[in-house]
């Protein structure tokens, strides 16, 4: 399935570069977040493809946002580019007769020149979140995991909540439809660079390791897999 075509499931609002985002300097998270990974023959093509339709502006009013990430390790099935739509709200997703009514998605999302192809799409809702996601942070460090216990995720939220660092925001997503493997929630780390995701572990790994173990056994969930990704592009939801 053509990743492009995989996408018209999804809304977007007018996005630019990074840099230039909202003088605000801090993000909203949003309701539910479709998250599209896949591979391309042109990345550049495909993100200028993206801002063109983005650009139309023809999503506007629903306030929904977007972003497209660079996958640096992990990624399901050799993908190596992330797109996520983020909505604010039930009412922000896009109608069941957005391909036969608005001409920007048609044009977008009916041609596929760049080799797109979909490894994969889930649909998620934010269920918990901490500390503050500002317009620095373009590195997330992401866990996917399949939940085997009911309480599950209120142990996830406490013990989150106990390891918390000053200046790494973080949440957890909950599986709407779609995962991979199994996958039930997805467990999210921000960070400004690489390097402060690495420094980070370096510091707490071994001591969030016995947090672990103290919290969690393996009837609680398995651990299915660990993605890192940058942004190169977004909007905030909402913005």
């Amino acid at each position: 399935m053509k990743m492009l075509i995989v996408a018209i499931a999804a809304a977007a609002v007018t996005f630019q570069a990074f840099g230039d985002h909202h003088a605000s300097g801090e993000l909203t998270l949003p309701k539910y977040t479709q998250s599209i990974q896949g591979t391309t023959d042109d990345l550049g093509g495909y993100l200028e493809d993206m801002k063109a339709f983005a650009d139309s502006g023809v999503l506007q009013a629903r306030g929904a946002g977007m972003a497209v990430y660079q996958i640096n390790a992990g990624g399901n099935d050799g993908a190596q580019v992330l797109t996520d739509f983020y909505y604010p709200n039930a009412d922000a997703l896009p109608s069941p007769n957005i391909m036969t009514q608005s001409d920007a998605h048609m044009q977008t999302f009916t041609k596929n020149t760049r080799g797109n192809v979909s490894k994969g799409s889930t649909i998620y809702e934010t269920i918990y979140s901490g500390g503050a996601l500002s317009v620095e942070t373009r590195v997330f460090v992401a866990t996917r995991v399949k939940a085997l216990s009911p309480d599950y995720a209120t142990k996830l939220k406490l013990f989150l909540k106990d390891i918390a660092v000053e200046g790494v925001p973080y949440g957890v997503n909950e599986v709407v439809s779609g995962g991979i493997d199994g996958e039930t929630h997805m467990i999210w780390f921000g960070y400004k660079t690489l390097a402060h995701a690495l420094k980070d572990r370096e510091r707490n790994w071994a001591s969030n390791m016995k947090k672990i173990a103290e919290t969690f056994t393996r009837d609680d969930r398995e651990v299915l897999g660990r993605d890192t990704v940058t942004s190169l592009f977004v909007l905030n939801s909402g913005g």
